[in-house]
């Protein structure tokens, strides 16, 4: 991949969006896949399964929504949370951007339990596929 830095910036880059940079990081996935299991499910988050279609926000990033959820991007962050809270820093479920994008498997996904945030045990336990 010849910019590795704009894959998964939360941006769709033409330049990017091929095999050779996993399709920018799934920033230009028209539907996005999410499965949750185990661990998340506890605190009873089963509503946020489903597929996600592509939103652009006001800003340019990338963001996909399901009904009242959203998926976005934000100051370093991939969130999972309310629709009316796209946007913001607030989720019910992140991950710190370290890798290469919402779908990278690598992502560390953490989730609110109701008073702090946990750590998953299992990354798996957060599945996010592209569905195009």
């Amino acid at each position: 991949c010849s910019n590795p830095n704009m894959v998964g910036d939360g941006i769709c880059n033409d330049e990017t969006n091929h095999l050779g940079c996993n399709y920018d990081g799934g920033d230009c996935c028209s539907i996005v896949r999410i499965s949750l299991t185990n661990e998340p499910l506890d605190p009873g988050y089963g509503y946020l399964n489903g597929d996600y279609e592509i939103s652009i926000m006001p800003n340019g990033q990338t963001s996909w929504i399901n009904s009242n959820y959203a998926i976005w991007y934000t100051s370093g962050h991939w969130h999972i949370g309310e629709l009316a809270d796209i946007g913001e820093q607030w989720a019910y479920i992140y991950a710190t951007n370290d890798f290469h994008g919402l779908t990278d498997n690598e992502n560390e996904w953490h989730y609110w339990d109701g008073s702090s945030w946990i750590s998953l045990t299992d990354p798996s336990d957060v599945q996010i596929t592209c569905e195009n």
